[in-house]
C-alpha cells in the first residue's frame, strides 16, 4: 500500500506507461535494430526500394509501420466520443424504463438536467485519480513516436500537431456533452511525468543516432569495405559522434531556453505573495 494517493499514482502512471510503451514499440525496434542482422530468423525487411544499402529496406519498412500507427491513432481518437455517447445513451434509456412519469412542476427542468448529469460517465481513471492519467498518456506516447522514429517519416510531426488540434477539441466536446464535471485536485507538479519526459529525450537522442548508423548504413554500405568487423566499427564510431553531438546541443538549448517563461514568473511570483499576505497571514 502507498502513503499518499500522489505516489500511488506516480506507481499507477510508471506501470502504465511501461506497459504501453514496450506494447506499441515493440515492433519498432525489432524493425530498426534487429532485424537487418537477423534477417534469416525474422525473415527480410519489405523491398521498397533498389538500393543495396542493407538496413534501407527495414528503414521504409519503418516508416510504413509509422504511417499505419499514426492513421490508426488518429481514428481510435473517434472511439473517445463513439463510446461514451453510446454509455450515456443506453444510461438515460435504462432510467427512463425504471423510473414512472413524473409530473411536472416548477422546479422539474431544473431536477431533470441535475438527474441526466448524473447519468454522464464518471472522469476517473482509477479511485481518487482523474482520468487525465490517460489524456496525458497519449500526449506522451504521440510524442515518443515523433522524437523516436519521425527521421523514418518526417512529415509525422506535423500530423502530429494537427491531430493534437483535433484531439483537444474532441475532448472539450466529450467534456461538455458525455462527462461529468471533474472534481479539482491541487498539484504542485505533474509528478512522475517530467522524470519521463526527460528520459525520452535522451531515448529520442539515442535511439536516432543508432537508426541513422546502424539502420541506414547497415553493414555492407561501402563498396570499398568488404570486411563486417571493419564496418561495425565505423557505425559504432559514427553512433558515438552523433550521440556526442547532439547530447551538447541538448545541454545548449537547455541553457538558452527556459522551462518556464519570464512573464508567467511574474504570475506566479505575485499569486506566492498575495497567498502568504491573505492566506498565510505572512506578509
Amino acid at each position: 500500500n502507498h502513503e499518499t494517493i500522489s505516489k500511488y499514482e506516480n506507481s499507477l502512471t510508471l506501470k502504465l506507461f511501461l506497459f504501453n510503451f514496450f506494447n506499441t514499440f515493440n515492433s519498432f525496434f525489432v524493425i530498426s535494430f534487429i532485424k537487418p542482422y537477423l534477417n534469416s530468423f525474422f525473415g527480410d525487411c519489405i523491398k521498397s526500394s533498389g538500393s543495396s544499402i542493407d538496413g534501407i529496406d527495414c528503414f521504409n519498412e519503418l516508416g510504413v509501420q509509422l504511417k499505419t500507427l499514426f492513421i490508426i491513432q488518429f481514428f481510435k481518437n473517434f472511439l473517445k466520443i463513439i463510446i461514451p455517447y453510446i454509455i450515456v445513451k443506453i444510461n438515460v434509456k435504462t432510467n427512463e424504463r425504471n423510473v414512472l412519469k413524473k409530473k411536472e412542476y416548477n422546479w422539474f427542468k431544473i431536477d431533470k438536467i441535475v438527474e441526466n448529469e448524473s447519468l454522464k460517465i464518471d472522469y476517473l481513471a482509477a479511485p481518487q485519480i482523474d482520468n487525465t492519467l490517460f489524456d496525458m498518456l497519449d500526449i506522451i506516447l504521440e510524442l515518443c513516436f515523433i522524437t523516436f522514429f519521425s527521421i523514418s517519416f518526417p512529415l509525422s510531426a506535423a500530423i502530429g500537431f494537427i491531430g493534437g488540434i483535433f484531439n483537444i477539441q474532441m475532448d472539450k466536446f466529450k467534456f461538455f456533452n458525455y462527462l461529468k464535471r471533474p472534481f479539482p485536485i491541487n498539484a504542485s507538479s505533474i509528478g512522475i511525468w517530467r522524470s519521463i519526459l526527460d528520459l525520452i529525450i535522451y531515448l529520442s537522442i539515442i535511439i536516432n543516432a543508432a537508426l541513422y548508423s546502424f539502420t541506414i548504413k547497415g553493414l555492407h554500405y561501402s563498396p570499398d569495405i568488404v570486411d563486417t568487423m571493419t564496418v561495425l566499427k565505423n557505425n559504432i564510431r559514427l553512433f558515438i559522434i552523433i550521440l556526442i553531438v547532439f547530447t551538447i546541443l541538448k545541454f545548449i538549448f537547455q541553457s538558452i531556453i527556459s522551462d518556464i517563461p519570464a512573464n508567467f514568473k511574474n504570475i506566479l511570483e505575485r499569486q506566492t505573495k498575495i497567498t502568504n499576505k491573505y492566506y498565510k497571514g505572512i506578509s
